[in-house]
């Protein structure tokens, strides 16, 4: 399947014959063929500024007019005299396939890799897929790289070629030079790849020349070339990077608490036990508490030996957990009161806390 577009409707060629000549399609297309191919002898051409018309002759191109006005006679340009068609009317018509190449106007082009581009983690040691998108832009900037942007790419078979044809053409080829560039480049990064892909503007810089090379042999400029986003898959989506992240959390968690993270955990497992004692009565609650002390304490010396107990302090602590224990267990007996209770576990509790 051709990849440039074919004006719909009747194949059957127009016998209509123009006197004037112009781009009805100005600044839509790159390039615009007009419907019609018989013309009058001393027809009128006009080119708007920032275009060219390139007439066409089995195949050939037999003329270039830059922007201006021309009356088309044979006496003005001889090779109308060789396309002469007929006379109809008692005028000579000639015949011959027009294009107009819109110059110097940047047309945009989006791109997006089609495929996750595959790279290690320098830091986390893990693969991770990620995904690119962009655009650029091109203009053709002369009457010459007009001819030859229809000489060795849109040939004179089609009625229109606009910039997103040319996303059909070269995409797969920038893609490969994209993808390629960006799996080096990110492999070889020191930097975690969520920082290595910030460096987009970079990246794009260096992946400029090789885009504009390929370009310029089809008489085209690249005037700009953009990496928009850079997408590392979300926790949600990457099994191996959620894992990374929740070992992260626990890690924070256990450097914003230090030593106290014990001791709170070990206040926390004495009240929940506290609040659902053992179908065994006060007796089971009572071994409830002890079983919850026991576990408070090695919670507490576990800690003690991750982060290191350089305070004097840490004995007193574990005095004062089991002071809770018995406390609770008085307050379950109803030998001190609720309020009694909760005013000395507050004062425990901030001197753990610091």
């Amino acid at each position: 399947m051709s990849i440039f577009n074919k004006k719909s409707g009747n194949s059957k060629k127009s016998h209509t014959i123009l006197s004037t000549l112009k781009n009805n399609e100005s600044g839509r297309f790159l390039v615009w063929k007009l419907p019609e191919e018989d013309f009058n002898d001393k027809s009128v051409l006009i080119v708007n500024p920032g275009e060219e018309a390139i007439f066409v002759n089995n195949g050939v191109i037999v003329q270039t007019f830059t922007n201006g006005r021309y009356e088309l006679s044979s006496e003005n340009y001889p090779f109308i005299a060789e396309l002469r068609n007929l006379i109809t009317g008692g005028v000579s018509t000639f015949n011959c396939k027009v294009y107009f190449i819109a110059l110097n106007q940047s047309h945009e082009i989006l791109w997006g890799t089609d495929s996750p581009i595959k790279v290690r983690d320098s830091v986390q040691k893990i693969v991770t897929n990620v995904l690119a998108r962009g655009s650029y832009r091109v203009s053709i900037e002369s009457a010459e790289n007009g001819a030859l942007l229809m000489n060795k790419l849109i040939g004179f078979g089609t009625s229109f070629f606009s910039a997103e044809n040319l996303e059909g053409y070269f995409g797969r080829l920038f893609q490969q030079y994209i993808k390629s560039y960006l799996t080096k480049v990110l492999s070889e990064s020191k930097e975690e790849l969520l920082i290595a892909a910030s460096h987009m503007e970079t990246y794009a810089e260096e992946i400029s020349p090789k885009i504009q090379e390929t370009l310029v042999e089809f008489g085209l400029t690249l005037n700009a070339f953009a990496i928009s986003g850079m997408d590392v898959p979300d926790i949600s989506q990457d099994p191996n990077r959620r894992l990374i992240e929740e070992g992260y959390a626990k890690q924070r968690e256990l450097e914003i608490m230090g030593q106290n993270y014990g001791k709170i955990k070990g206040v926390d497992i004495l009240t929940n036990v506290s609040q659902n004692p053992s179908s065994g009565g006060l007796a089971g609650a009572g071994a409830g508490i002890v079983a919850g002390v026991e576990v408070a304490k090695s919670i507490s010396k576990l800690t003690d030996s991750v982060f290191g107990d350089t305070t004097s302090s840490a004995p007193q602590t574990e005095d004062d957990v089991e002071r809770l224990a018995k406390l609770k267990k008085m307050l379950d007996m109803q030998l001190i009161s609720q309020e009694d209770f909760d005013k000395v576990k507050n004062e425990i509790l901030k001197k753990m806390i610091g």
